[in-house]
C-alpha cells in the first residue's frame, strides 16, 4: 500500500512539474489558432503515446489483474491526460478511477 501511495505523489508531482505553462492570451489569438492548426509537436507526439501506453497497461491489468490494479492503472491513465493539458480524457478516466477504486 506505501508503494501505491508513493506512486501517487510522484505522478502528482510530475503533473504539476509539466503543467508549469505561462502562457498568456493575446486578444484575437484564439481565432487564428481556430483558423490555423500546425502540425503536432513532438510534446504532443509523446503525451499521446504516454496515453497510449497507460491505456493498454490499464487494459492489462482490466484484463488480469485485480481491483487494486485496476485503481492504480485507471489512476496512471488520468495522470497521462491530465499531463497532456486533455481535460475530457482526464474527466473520463477519473471518473473510471472512481469507479474501480470503489469495487
Amino acid at each position: 500500500m506505501k508503494f501505491i501511495v508513493s506512486l501517487f505523489l510522484f505522478i502528482a508531482l510530475m503533473a504539476i512539474i509539466g503543467s508549469g505553462s505561462d502562457k498568456k492570451q493575446v486578444p484575437g489569438q484564439a481565432q487564428h489558432q481556430a483558423q490555423f492548426q500546425p502540425k503536432p509537436s513532438f510534446m504532443d507526439d509523446v503525451n499521446q503515446k504516454v496515453i497510449s501506453d497507460a491505456e493498454e497497461e490499464y487494459q492489462i491489468a482490466n484484463r488480469s489483474g485485480n481491483a487494486t490494479d485496476r485503481c492504480v492503472h485507471a489512476g496512471m491513465v488520468a495522470a497521462a491526460y491530465i499531463q497532456a493539458h486533455d481535460q475530457s480524457g482526464y474527466q473520463r478516466w477519473k471518473m473510471r478511477q472512481d469507479s474501480d477504486c470503489q469495487r
